[in-house]
């Protein structure tokens, strides 16, 4: 990933090239500190440096690179893959599901779009309960205010390291009963089966660091689970 960005910088302040993408504003952090606020405006020549920038180098570039590819593919086909396996378990699920994609590529003249894969709720419903039982195990964030925890005098420091145990909340029966079921109708709007806490379900974070990338995530789960259905159930 080092080489990756590192030809990546090199050719584009080579050619004065400039695109709207997430190198370019990673190049502008490192050079000056901060992104442009214009969108029309992605350069690396319309800002004042602002002094000797020395924290935010290419390992920084890199890594949030194999953080992107990261979040990008391995969430995605996690999702994708665990909720093919349970619905592979649970046949009358299976033919749910086949039965709401077979309806809407009816309504769509049998295209596959965007608007035809949202129109597939009950495949959100399973998506949204298998980030709950199979969600990433945990969440890094640093506190960044002093807090009292409730109840206690124990106080977490600001600037201290805070670990978030995704797995042990999802399957807290406390939350959601008979947490190990897999149910994707406990989500849904009418009649949830689960106590409606917002922070007891947090798969893609949540406040300012929350995933941006997690809509573009269902969508592409939702469309490989589409086309291995067919194939799970001939």
């Amino acid at each position: 990933m080092r080489d990756v960005m590192g030809e990546g910088i090199e050719l584009r302040e080579k050619h004065n090239i400039s695109r709207k993408d997430m190198l370019q504003l990673l190049m502008q952090l490192r050079k000056f500190g901060k992104v442009s606020g214009d969108e029309e405006d992605c350069s690396l020549k319309s800002h004042d440096a602002i002094g000797e920038l020395k924290e935010f180098t290419l390992d920084h570039i890199a890594a949030q690179g194999v953080i992107l590819d990261i979040a990008g593919q391995e969430a995605t086909s996690t999702a994708t893959a665990y909720t093919i396996f349970e619905l592979a378990q649970y046949l009358e699920l299976l033919a749910r599901a086949n039965k709401e994609v077979e309806e809407v590529l009816e309504r769509h003249d049998g295209q596959l779009s965007y608007d035809a894969l949202r129109e597939t709720a009950f495949l959100e419903l399973c998506l949204q309960e298998t980030n709950r039982k199979y969600p990433l195990p945990f969440l890094n964030r640093e506190c960044t205010q002093d807090y009292t925890i409730p109840g206690t005098k124990y106080v977490i420091e600001k600037g201290t390291p805070v670990v978030i145990p995704l797995l042990g909340i999802h399957r807290d029966a406390e939350y959601y009963p008979n947490p190990m079921a897999y149910d994707p109708d406990r989500f849904t709007p009418l009649s949830p089966n689960y106590n409606g806490n917002a922070n007891a379900y947090i798969p893609y974070g949540a406040g300012p660091s929350q995933c941006v990338g997690w809509p573009m995530g269902m969508l592409i789960a939702k469309l490989s689970i589409v086309k291995l259905l067919p194939i799970l159930t001939q």
